[in-house]
């Protein structure tokens, strides 16, 4: 293999001075960050969270999650156990389901309202911890409809949120660690609309990783987590920014990480070290301790976002489906980022007389990986069958939502989204 040693950053692999030794573009921003939130990374820690409740003036508190394993396991015996022992009190909201819905979310409002509860704790993973984040953004601004806030979209609008914490239990989405939440929000005709949004007030106080309750996930959702996370950091990675080795390197660490240990979990399930490493990998990802700096892409969330709202596909699926599309589409826009990502991440062969050539044996490794622990790299895959109409009408929303447009690191128009789809059939 042959090797550039990059002298600006003493790596090896690929840089993009390698293809644009003047480092031409655009510089990296300047930027603030925060990160408030006490991260407690421990097998067991479901015990700790009457005592960081308490910690944090917590004296009664909604435990809000979905699904049966919380009960079957024993898990919510034990919670309950640890805010007892702390002398908080609590009331119960499960129902959350994938794909978040905003009627549980009121539900929630109205039930903390009703009980004085005065602190919020999510149970499981992102679908859990959104939706306790879209009650604490309504609990925090009475009087507002909290679907307006997703609807409008508007960075950081809201007044306050109300105090939350995360027991996580899975390696995902990353929403223990975010400023983000998203959540289906019904429409009159009953159907769905997909929303996010955003506010730095909205990281959780304290954030709990167990990495032994993730070790009975099934395989496909260890898999679509470990999907998520890389994607995650792909919409931060793929910019046009070129003054960002910092946050490249750490970039390309977490990706590295997730490709290598997925298959070692897949294979070895109950091992919690390995679980522990994915847990931290997912939480960093949406952190954007690594896409600080530079703006970022989001086009393939905002791509398979409809697969999850018009028939329920799981988000990690969508995502593995539609990336390599996207990115074949748009490569063309800055080849080099593409090889960087094949060399640094994939370990292809770099070929820097050809960049081009380099970045797409990269997107095909990451479709032979996403086929190697069992994930969907395309519409058909994902069991879904659209119709050219269903295709157009997804892309022309996906774009009317932004404005008109999709994407930064190539502006696309609703021809080029429906043709994506259509390449991704």
């Amino acid at each position: 293999m042959q090797w550039n040693v990059c002298a600006c950053i003493g790596a090896l692999g690929w840089c993009r001075c390698a293809t644009n030794p003047s480092r031409e573009g655009a510089p990296m921003d300047t930027f603030m960050f925060d990160m408030p939130t006490r991260f407690v990374m421990e097998a067991g820690g479901e015990n700790r969270l009457g005592q960081l409740i308490a910690s944090f003036g917590g004296t009664r508190a909604l435990v809000h999650w979905g699904g049966d394993y919380v009960r079957d396991t024993g898990l919510l015996d034990r919670i309950h156990a640890s805010l007892d022992a702390a002398g908080v009190g609590y009331v119960d909201l499960d129902g959350v389901v994938p794909n978040p819905r905003m009627a549980l979310v009121r539900e929630g409002i109205a039930l903390c309202q009703r009980a004085g509860v005065d602190f919020l704790l999510a149970i499981g993973g992102g679908s859990a911890i959104d939706s306790t984040k879209a009650i604490a953004v309504g609990l925090g601004n009475p009087g507002e409809d909290v679907a307006g806030y997703y609807r409008r979209g508007i960075f950081g609008e809201a007044r306050a949120i109300f105090p939350f914490g995360v027991l996580s239990t899975t390696a995902a989405a990353g929403s223990e660690a975010s400023i983000s939440s998203v959540v289906d929000v019904e429409n009159e005709d009953g159907s769905l609309d997909k929303l996010m949004y955003q506010d730095p007030k909205m990281r959780p106080l304290f954030s709990v990783l167990a990495p032994d309750l993730t070790t009975t996930l099934p395989a496909f959702q260890t898999a679509a987590g470990a999907v998520d996370i890389v994607c995650h950091i792909c919409e931060r990675y793929f910019v046009r920014t070129v003054h960002t080795e910092t946050m490249d390197a750490m970039a390309e660490a977490i990706m590295r990480t997730v490709v290598t240990l997925t298959p070692e979990v897949l294979a070895d399930p109950g091992n919690v070290d390995l679980r522990a490493n994915l847990m931290w990998c997912a939480a960093m990802a949406q952190s954007n301790i690594a896409g600080i700096g530079h703006g970022h892409e989001w086009t393939t969330h905002a791509l398979g976002n409809p697969f999850s709202a018009r028939y329920d596909a799981t988000h990690g699926a969508t995502l593995s489906a539609m990336f390599p599309h996207w990115a074949r589409y748009v490569m063309d826009a800055d080849p080099a980022r593409f090889a960087q990502f094949a060399v640094n991440v994939f370990g292809a062969d770099p070929d820097f007389s050809d960049p081009k050539a380099t970045g797409l044996r990269g997107i095909a490794a990451y479709e032979r990986w996403c086929h190697a622990i069992g994930m969907p790299t395309s519409i058909s895959e994902m069991g879904i069958d659209p119709s050219d109409e269903d295709l157009r009408m997804m892309a022309r929303d996906i774009c009317a939502e932004r404005g008109g447009t999709c994407g930064t690191f190539r502006v696309l128009d609703a021809d080029d989204v429906e043709q994506i789809f259509q390449n991704a059939r």
